[in-house]
């Protein structure tokens, strides 16, 4: 009997080991199943943070921008992104040239695929309107704002590289937004007005240049043959047609430069009459 009892011993005793073996393997399985599921998920949700942002190249507008839709016209003043608070606030001017007295507007805010909740927060003298945007993706790159007026449709881009940034949403008066709005458009105008600056700067250099070209290639006939001559002659009409192109070139923009600086002194302007009152 205790031979037999021993023996019983000994064959539970192994059960048991091959048992715990078992549980072990299992165990250390789940365990391995876990680590890798950990790392999947982790990697999953903070692959945006890993890799870097992605940019479409859309066109981004800056404070003066006009969105001519026939009837309606809009302007963007100030364009502000408040990181703490995930929102937006844009500020647009309008130019109702229908007889409506009460138009519709619509605007929806889109990055890539995500739509934002987007409110009209105020419309100060049927001719300025306030946007606000919530739930703003934390890693957005590029917006599209679209707008719509009766059956007129037109749309502005925005990244996080130009956007304005600001601390808080705040809640003003309809003077103080209007203060605001038109200092944001002046800062908008001055990029603007230097940018055409730099590019008028440009083109007279071009048209300087080709007209020395001229000068040099008329001096070059006087000892050429006939043939010589001939090649000289089409390489002046080439390059009195691309001196005319650009000096039109230069027309329009010197235009837009004048205007815009025009505009920029009626802002100033207006704003230390609003600031004085």
């Amino acid at each position: 009997m205790r031979v037999s009892f021993t023996m019983n011993d000994k064959i539970k005793s192994v059960r048991d080991k091959i048992k715990q073996l078992h549980y072990r393997r299992g165990n250390k399985s789940l365990k391995i199943f876990l680590v890798i599921f950990i790392i999947g998920f982790a990697f999953f949700f903070s692959s945006r943070l890993i890799f870097p942002k992605v940019y479409r190249g859309i066109d981004v507008a800056i404070p003066g921008d006009v969105i001519d839709m026939e009837s309606y016209i809009f302007t963007l003043e100030s364009w502000e992104y408040v990181e703490k608070e995930k929102a937006f606030e844009i500020i647009l001017s309008v130019q109702n040239l229908t007889l409506n007295k009460h138009p519709k507007y619509e605007f929806t805010l889109k990055a890539d695929n995500d739509v934002m909740e987007t409110q009209i927060y105020r419309i100060i003298k049927d001719e300025r309107i306030i946007l606000r945007a919530y739930n703003v993706p934390r890693r957005w790159t590029e917006v599209t704002l679209s707008i719509s007026a009766g059956r007129f449709n037109s749309h502005i881009g925005m990244n996080d590289k130009e956007v304005t940034k600001a601390d808080k949403l705040e809640n003003l008066s309809d003077k103080d937004y209007e203060i605001k709005a038109r200092k944001a458009l002046m800062a908008g105008l001055k990029v603007k007005i230097q940018n055409e600056e730099r590019e008028i700067k440009k083109l007279d250099s071009k048209i300087n240049y080709a007209y020395d070209k001229l000068v040099k290639l008329d001096e070059e006939t006087e000892n050429q043959t006939e043939a010589e001559k001939e090649k000289t002659k089409a390489s002046k009409s080439q390059i009195a047609n691309e001196m005319e192109r650009l000096k039109g070139e230069l027309d329009v923009k010197m235009a837009a430069y004048n205007e815009h600086k025009e505009k920029y002194l009626k802002e100033a302007q207006i704003v230390d009459k609003l600031v004085k009152e």
